[in-house]
């Protein structure tokens, strides 16, 4: 969509995330159109964010108990504690001492999804 609005040799000129906001904004003129792809990207990291991370503590919930007849028999309030600290507490460490961690991170994951986009194409 970006590439019908504005010309290209404008893209190539004005290089940056900031500019293109500005350039998209006079083009369709929506003043708070920096507004709105703000709210959209923290909206994507936070269901992003709640989807993993709360299949992640069902996960360490359900590692950490004993199954009778399907069912958890000691679904205590110290053992979701304790799996809620192993799920958030690294995370939250690792993004408040390290904050270009995140965008690390990204570039680690692409790098094994396109590896597996390689094996899954032959």
């Amino acid at each position: 969509m970006t590439l019908g609005v504005v010309q290209q040799e404008t893209l190539v000129e004005n290089s940056g995330l900031s500019n293109l906001i500005t350039l998209l904004s006079s083009a369709v003129h929506v003043e708070k159109l920096a507004t709105i792809i703000g709210v959209f990207a923290d909206l994507a990291l936070i269901t992003s964010f709640l989807g993993v991370s709360l299949g992640l503590f069902e996960y360490l919930r359900d590692l950490g108990s004993s199954k009778v007849n399907g069912k958890s028999s000691d679904n205590t309030f110290s053992k979701r504690a304790i799996a809620a600290l192993v799920t958030f507490l690294p995370p939250l460490c690792f993004a408040l001492f390290y904050p270009q961690g995140f965008i690390m991170a990204l570039g680690y994951a692409a790098i094994a999804l396109a590896i597996l986009a390689i094996f899954l194409l032959q």
